[in-house]
């Protein structure tokens, strides 16, 4: 009876496993558990679909390597969620942000005790039952939108009001040059430096009224290399910089506002310049790609952009330069967004950068 007794028992328990196997495997939160010494001993298909791995990668390897491959900021996380188990218990939850297959993820994760009988401690069970990725990018472009709609705004004011003390400051200028006939050397040093910062300054009003006063393109048929070439004819290009122009004469036309799309082409290359102090090669090029876009490139052999600022040199207000308030780069992503384009920017440090606008068609348009 007893053996009986057992052997049902042993069959109770085997079906129950494998019960909660079925139901682990078809969960579709991710689901990992560990042993007292926090190494992996279950991690379910979900788990492993979100970083793209095979379960045989990640079960009987310690949390800590594991953690160490999601993200640099995991292991920090996951040690304050160790204290937090100790003091509130059993159970507790918290947003965790880790690196899946399509990048950076927030998700609403528990972590819950695995416990013995005796009130020993066996592991812990990690559940990944809700993402939040969305959430939290429509807050943050809600954020950038309410500080965007405040920028322009005070860029509006700010522009009006400095352009008037601004042409009392050139026409002063002006007038001392007429009426000083031959001026002393410290003079006209001083009267050069004047003109040249007023032309910096009026520089900086037409970017901060651009972006202010926000216009909807005016659509018209265009040919892209007459466009870039207008663009091109704006710039000052120092003699110690080198200008390659590689346009194919063959691309279709596309819908787009000229004065829109020359001040995208202006501001980047008017970067490229700056960019190289010591000299180099610019070159600008257009090509066709694919049947449905154009794309102009803008290269130089500048001191190229840290890594670090690749992801928010078009943000406004950011730059680098100090004769700059960061506007540029800005309004040309801007005129790029509206006409359904987009700007890619590759760079190295120390040997360049390479911006590349990708326009629709014509035909992609009316399609």
């Amino acid at each position: 009876m007893t053996e009986r007794f057992r052997k049902d028992e042993l069959e109770a328990t085997q079906r129950t496993v494998k019960f909660l196997e079925t139901l682990l495997r078809a969960s579709p939160d991710g689901i990992l558990v560990t042993d007292a010494f926090q190494n992996i001993v279950i991690a379910n298909e979900a788990f492993c679909a979100f970083f793209g791995r095979h379960p045989k990668e990640v079960v009987e390897t310690n949390i800590h390597v594991w953690l160490e491959q999601l993200d640099d900021d995991a292991p920090k996380r996951w040690a304050t969620m160790e204290k937090r188990l100790l003091l509130e218990g059993t159970f507790c939850r918290d947003e965790f942000r880790m690196t899946a297959t399509d990048g950076v993820r927030h998700f609403v994760t528990t972590f819950s005790l695995l416990e013995r009988v005796a009130n020993e401690e066996l592991g812990v069970i990690i559940s990944i039952w809700h993402d939040i990725t969305e959430r939290i990018r429509l807050k943050e472009e809600l954020v950038k939108k309410e500080r965007l709609a405040i920028l322009g705004q005070l860029a509006a004011v700010v522009g009006h009001e400095l352009r008037n003390p601004l042409a009392a400051i050139k026409n002063a200028a002006y007038f001392l040059q007429m009426v000083l006939e031959e001026p002393e050397p410290e003079i006209r040093e001083t009267l050069d430096i004047l003109e040249k910062e007023v032309v910096k300054s009026a520089n900086i009003i037409a970017d901060l009224l651009e972006y202010a006063h926000r216009k909807p393109p005016i659509l018209q048929t265009l040919n892209i290399n007459e466009v870039v070439k207008e663009a091109l004819s704006l710039i000052v290009v120092p003699e110690n910089i080198t200008l390659v122009s590689r346009f194919d004469e063959a691309l279709p036309l596309i819908m787009g506002d000229s004065q829109h799309l020359i001040s995208v082409f202006f501001n980047i290359t008017r970067s490229a310049v700056q960019a190289m102090h010591a000299g180099g090669q610019l070159t600008v090029r257009s090509a066709r790609e694919g049947p449905d876009w154009v794309s102009v490139s803008i290269i130089d052999t500048g001191i190229g952009i840290p890594k670090e600022n690749l992801e928010t040199i078009f943000e406004p207000l950011f730059t680098t330069r100090a004769d700059s308030i960061g506007l540029g780069l800005a309004i040309a992503k801007m005129w790029v967004d509206d006409l359904k384009g987009s700007i890619e920017v590759q760079s190295e440090p120390g040997k360049g950068s390479s911006f590349t606008i990708r326009l629709p068609t014509l035909i992609t348009r009316k399609l």
